[in-house]
Parts: structure tokens; sequence; C-alpha cells
């Protein structure tokens, strides 16, 4: 059995201060689901945050949820929202916790800390590739990351080459496991590396894609952005499946168009806290 309670409210509620920049967050929803078990019930605040500009160079996501409480001292859980906790481009946020108790009227307290992510070439939060298309089958971060590696597979050019040039296509795997393209320990022989590879790629792709293979178990890879000559952004949505991330494209791509991947690391990322009070239940 779920109930759902939910309720908007437009709250501005103060947020500390101990950053140079002043940050506030607006409350835009509250909503409270309950469910037989209540270990799938659930609190979630819709909030909007004010004071710092956001976009694809300024991205925001919950760090941590370091206290939050009722009015009644009970201690509320973060929980991950639906679609992960990511960085975000827009100034909207969700903060998930543990459902309260019913006879619970507010939140006490919810204190944490922000992650302000601002990627740039100086700070190698920002790695751009021009004619990236001539780094097919390398890791492309090597040299710029030691916590992920991202390979760019021509899934097009290796179908062709195990069809009508087998020992090419064996030199381009062998290439690829040197690369580093999955992660270690997973296919030690060249055999076993086959077969991972084309058990990741049986699916078809289109030309308007880009493929990788992905070995990023710290999750330091926050984006990947592709553009043409006219600045204009390609990307049109992505997908992964295990090791592989495909980003869809409105054209096919372009050796004169870039590929920007955005890295987090400790020069990129600032910590920024905030504490909100007395938040209404539903």
């Amino acid at each position: 059995m779920k109930t759902t309670l939910f309720f908007s409210l437009f709250m501005l509620l103060s947020v500390s201060r101990s950053f140079s920049q002043d940050v506030n967050l607006f409350i835009k929803s509250v909503k409270e689901e309950r469910h037989s078990d209540q270990n799938d019930s659930f609190l979630e605040l819709e909030a909007s945050i004010n004071g710092i500009k956001i976009n694809e160079n300024n991205q925001v996501k919950i760090h941590e949820i370091s206290l939050a409480k009722d009015d009644l001292e009970n201690i509320l859980e973060k929980k991950e929202s639906f679609f992960g906790d990511d960085y975000r481009s827009d100034n909207d946020i969700t903060i998930k916790l543990d459902a309260p108790f019913r006879n619970a009227k507010k939140l006490a307290l919810v204190q944490g800390t922000f992650k302000f992510y601002n990627p740039t070439v100086e700070n190698k939060g920002k790695v751009v590739f021009d004619k990236f298309l001539e780094n097919y089958n390398t890791n492309i971060l090597k040299g710029h990351s030691s916590d992920a590696k991202l390979t760019l597979v021509n899934k097009e050019e290796m179908d062709r080459l195990k069809k009508e040039d087998k020992k090419q296509y064996k030199k381009e795997l062998e290439k690829l496991k040197s690369e580093g393209a999955l992660p270690e320990g997973m296919a030690e022989t060249l055999d076993a590396f086959t077969t991972m590879f084309e058990g990741m790629f049986s699916f078809g792709t289109s030309k308007e894609s880009l493929t990788f293979i992905k070995d990023d178990p710290n999750e330091k890879i926050v984006e990947i952005l592709v553009y043409n000559e006219k600045d204009e952004k390609m990307n049109f949505g992505y997908s992964n499946m295990g090791s592989t991330s495909t980003i869809s494209l409105r054209e096919v791509p372009q050796n004169t168009w870039r590929l920007e991947i955005l890295l987090e690391n400790d020069k990129a990322v600032k910590l920024m806290k905030f504490k909100l009070n007395d938040i209404l239940l539903p």
C-alpha cells in the first residue's frame, strides 16, 4: 500500500554564509511517500538554488547530508534520488530523505554540503580534443587522468575489419587491450578480451553517435560533450550499458568537431555548506 502526500510552497530558507558568495535555497515543494514497508517510504524536497551561476560550466550536486532531523529529534538518513545524484546544470535540486515519523510536524534541521563544480582547462576539469576522430581505439584520457580511462571505439570499422581483414582486426583488439580499455583483471588474455569486447558491442549503433568504453570506478567522468565547428552542441542523448557509453548526435560526427570531457577533481570542485530550518511537512 502506498500513500503520497504532496504540497508546494515557496519558502526562502537561509543557507549558511561561510563562503564569500551568498547562497539561498527556495523550497519549491515537499513530497512524502509512504509504503507498508517503512524502508521504502521517503520524503523528497524539491529546491531551487539562488545566488550562484549554474550552467554547463558551473554545475552542482549534493555532496552529503551531514544531519537531518524532524521536530521530534528523529534522525533522517539521506536516500539516493530515483535518477541518481549526478551533477546538474540548472538551479533545481532534489534532497531525498527517510520518511519522518507520522506525528512529526516539520523538519527541524537539514544541513550538508553541495559540490560546486567549475571545470576549466586550467584546473584540468575540462579536457578538449580537436580532430578527435583521429583518436579511435585509444584511451583519450591518457596523460589527463589517472583515475579514469575513456576509449573511443570505431564500431563500424571494427565490424568491417572482422569481416574483411582478420589480421588487422586482431591488431586493433591488441591495441584496445594494451590501452586498458577494460578494467584490470576483467580480460587477462586476448581471447577473453575479444569475447568481452564482442559481447559488449553485439548491439547495433547509429552513424550519428559516438561509442566509448569507460573504466571509471571512482566516477570522475562528469560529462561528455560534442560541439560542431559553429560551437553548437551536438549531443542528442546518451545510453549506458555496462562499461559502454553511447552518445547520440544530431548528425554524423565530423573531424572538424571538438570533444570535451568534463572531469571531477579537487581543483575544479568547491564545497559549499547549507543549513535549512523549520520545513513544514505535508
